[in-house]
């Protein structure tokens, strides 16, 4: 199989599994960090994971009926795969020494906090036909974590950061006070450019040894 067409097949299968993950997890919330119903979007790991499923889907079809994607469509993949990135990557070094590796791999979370993004990012270093991602592209990707986090930090400041089950914190970012919540927020942003850049290194060495 071409790669461009494995590339597509990846794509679809992205797209679906994040639908069919999020499924399971609004059925029967399992694990740390998840929630039933419509309370399961409050989490950037669902977010995160939709934006690179539905970015996914949009770049399959383009490539499947039209053989080339937009540059629109190229950097919405870009920035969804970097914000699962963020994903997995805040998972393997914070959450789960915080809560424990089994509790943030089960249930749909083992989709959402570790395969899919490996899937996703796989697919962007190997297999994405098409035009390399430009520096000034790098910035794009810290729109979705900075977004979410100005919510997340607004949301505190106006309703408190509450109790347990019902805290407003729900990933503790702001457990040992309002300084070290924004230091943690301010290095997410940093995390998720590195990984931004990473992605754009890693496909650009790809392009060169293929041109």
């Amino acid at each position: 199989m071409k790669r461009g067409k494995l590339s597509m097949t990846v794509k679809l299968a992205t797209g679906v599994l994040v639908f069919g993950a999020w499924l399971l997890m609004i059925r029967s919330a399992a694990g740390t960090l998840s929630d039933t119903g419509v309370r399961s979007l409050r989490y950037f790991t669902v977010l995160s994971n939709f934006l690179c499923g539905i970015a996914a889907l949009i770049h399959f079809f383009f490539l499947a009926f039209r053989k080339s994607a937009p540059r629109w469509a190229m950097r919405l993949s870009y920035a969804g795969t970097a914000a699962v990135g963020v994903t997995l990557m805040v998972v393997l070094l914070f959450l789960g020494p915080l809560y424990s590796y089994p509790a943030m791999l089960k249930g749909a979370n083992l989709w959402f906090h570790l395969l899919i993004p490996l899937l996703a990012i796989l697919d962007h270093i190997l297999l994405e036909p098409g035009e390399r991602p430009s520096f000034r592209d790098t910035f794009l990707c810290l729109i979705p974590p900075f977004l979410y986090g100005t919510g997340y930090a607004v949301n505190i400041a106006v309703n408190g950061i509450g109790k347990w089950p019902d805290t407003n914190d729900w990933y503790l970012f702001f457990r040992w006070g309002v300084p070290v919540g924004i230091m943690i927020y301010a290095a997410i942003l940093l995390l998720a450019w590195g990984i931004a850049l990473t992605l754009r290194a890693l496909g650009r060495k790809r392009a060169k040894r293929e041109a």
